[in-house]
């Protein structure tokens, strides 16, 4: 007797499988846009840690080589910094703009 129960039971779910209207809407492009808002978010997490870790890190790298070498290692490293920004800086700028240019 169980099993003319169960049988009707798959009857049913058949009967709905069989069935050309579902009920189900899926909307695939708002999946895989949340998907990629999660992608990009974990990202940018990834990207700020890793900013934060190395900022920190060469900060106590200063910090460090300052009680080494003692207070004029900061003179001269902001001296050379002055000398070396720009030289290194505006390359990168002029083929940035270069590209877009380009583009």
């Amino acid at each position: 007797m169980n099993n003319n129960k169960d049988f009707e039971n798959m009857k049913e779910f058949m009967d709905i499988l069989t069935n050309d209207n579902f009920d189900i809407s899926l909307n695939i492009e708002e999946i895989v846009k949340k998907g990629m808002e999660i992608k990009e978010r974990r990202n940018r997490i990834k990207d700020n840690l890793i900013f934060v870790f190395l900022a920190f890190g060469i900060l106590l790298g200063l910090f460090s080589l300052t009680f080494i070498w003692g207070i004029e290692f900061i003179i001269y490293f902001q001296v050379a910094i002055m000398i070396l920004a720009p030289l290194i800086v505006l390359p990168i700028t002029r083929n940035l703009f270069l590209r877009e240019d380009r583009s």
